[in-house]
This record gives structure tokens, C-alpha cells and sequence, in this order.
């Protein structure tokens, strides 16, 4: 992620049965060098107007940290999905949220798709009826984008 807020890359999946199961070094290693060649091809976005906001902005954020430091631990690291969480919380605190934000990034197998963990960009299978298969993706292809957003 650009510090002017462009995300180049997102890394990683999980199924409902591990956090780790679709992680893969070669993956990260290939996704830090795409992210690398990424930015020396950004152009800065114009910097937003107003205070930029922080984690600790959200009054969401600062009741977690009240919470974990009442059971005597501590958040040594801010991670960047962190950022989106806690935009969702708040936005449900501040009855702001809507239902279609619910799947901002659903999971490969929640559209019918296969993806080697190793090379998460390449089809290894799709699930016949599936919205993946209706897209016309095949197992074999290579994902390059979704949208406007590179894979």
C-alpha cells in the first residue's frame, strides 16, 4: 500500500479452516516483487484534503486497545488489515454500514474458483455453475485483474 492510499497488491486468503493453509513464500516473495514494480510505475494520487486519520482516530480502535490492555497484553504491530476492520466496526457503530460491503474480497471457492497456492494468480480448477465459470474463466488461466484492481 502507497502512503497516499493506492493498494498495489493484497496477499493472501484463508479458507474456513486455517488462516495459513493458501500461504506460500514463493506467493509473498512474488506479490513483493509485483508490488515493488508497481510503485516505480505509480503516479501519487492528490493527497486527500483534511487531517488524515489514524487507527487511533477511531473510537472503535481505542476501545480494542482498552480492552486487550485490560487482559494484561499488548498490540506491538499495526497491520494494514487492521485499517479495514476497524472501518467496518465503526461504520456498524455508526449505523453507517451496509449490507453490500459484506463480501469486499470473498474468499476463491465463494465464486467457484481453484487457485494454486504457491501461484495464487493461476485457475487449477472451476466449479461448474459457479459465477467464475459463468465469467468464462477456465482452469489453466492466468488472473492479471479484477476490476480495476491487479491480482
Amino acid at each position: 500500500m502507497n502512503a497516499d492510499g493506492t493498494v498495489y497488491h493484497r496477499y493472501g486468503s484463508r479458507t474456513s479452516d486455517s488462516a495459513s493453509d493458501l500461504l506460500r513464500m514463493s506467493a509473498l516473495v512474488g506479490v513483493l516483487e509485483a508490488g515493488l514494480r508497481a510503485h516505480a510505475e505509480h503516479e501519487p494520487a492528490p493527497a486527500p484534503r483534511g487531517k488524515p486519520r489514524t487507527l487511533d482516530d477511531y473510537p472503535v480502535w481505542r476501545e480494542k486497545l482498552a480492552a486487550v490492555k485490560q487482559q494484561g497484553r499488548s498490540i506491538d504491530c499495526y497491520h494494514c488489515h487492521f485499517v479495514f476492520e476497524t472501518e467496518r466496526r465503526q461504520a456498524v457503530a455508526d449505523g453507517t454500514w451496509e449490507r453490500a460491503r459484506i463480501w469486499r474480497w470473498p474468499p476463491p471457492e465463494q465464486v467457484g474458483l481453484e487457485l494454486d497456492p504457491a501461484r495464487p494468480q493461476r485457475v487449477t480448477g472451476v466449479r461448474p455453475g459457479s459465477p467464475a465459470a459463468a465469467a468464462g474463466v477456465e482452469a489453466g488461466d492466468r488472473l492479471l485483474r479484477v476490476g480495476a484492481q491487479a491480482v
